[in-house]
């Protein structure tokens, strides 16, 4: 039952990556997700490729590829974007990188 509830809880996550990076989460999703990347590898790891994709963009610099993995997840993510309308009954804010 732990497992189970860590494995959706941590999907809830991922689809707040992107914000969280970008620091424009309410203080109570920012928490969770500071929680959560405090314990999951796999999270921490899609933290540190967003704030590199990010620094790139920010500093007009070429941005680093992404492995092709990362990329179906991404993909998927975005795909998803019903589920997060129904796990906060609001539309997820838009990401754009250049």
């Amino acid at each position: 039952m732990i497992e189970e509830n860590f494995t959706q809880d941590h999907d809830d996550i991922e689809l707040l990556l992107p914000w969280y990076v970008n620091e424009s989460l309410d203080t109570r999703d920012h928490g969770r997700v500071a929680g959560h990347i405090s314990v999951c590898a796999e999270c921490r790891q899609s933290v540190a490729l967003l704030t590199e994709v990010q620094d790139a963009v920010l500093r007009n610099k070429s941005t680093p590829i992404v492995p092709r993995p990362r990329i179906n997840d991404l993909v998927d993510a975005i795909e998803s974007r019903e589920s997060y309308r129904r796990l906060y009954g609001r539309r997820p804010r838009t990401l754009i990188a250049a």
